[in-house]
């Protein structure tokens, strides 16, 4: 297994698992945050979370346009980490 793959998995298992702790329910990557039942404080602990451990600025906007993990794994890729 190539180390970038490894680091990839990882940061995806990250995501999800941040997901998974706001939801208070299991979730995969196409999950769509307010389909599972996100609400808007959650929506503010999710960004806040996910600003503070990949060290990046995601909003509320962000996150209506990116309410999947698939998705916001992406942006958090574009905006630079991988």
């Amino acid at each position: 297994i190539m180390p970038s793959l490894v680091g990839s998995e990882m940061c995806i298992r990250d995501r999800l698992h941040i997901w998974t702790d706001i939801l208070e329910q299991e979730v995969n990557l196409d999950s769509d945050f307010f389909d599972m039942g996100g609400n808007s404080l959650q929506a503010v602990r999710l960004t806040n979370l996910i600003s503070e451990k990949f060290d990046l600025e995601v909003g509320i906007g962000e996150l209506f346009e990116n309410s999947t993990v698939r998705r916001m794994s992406e942006l958090i890729g574009e905006k630079g980490i991988k």
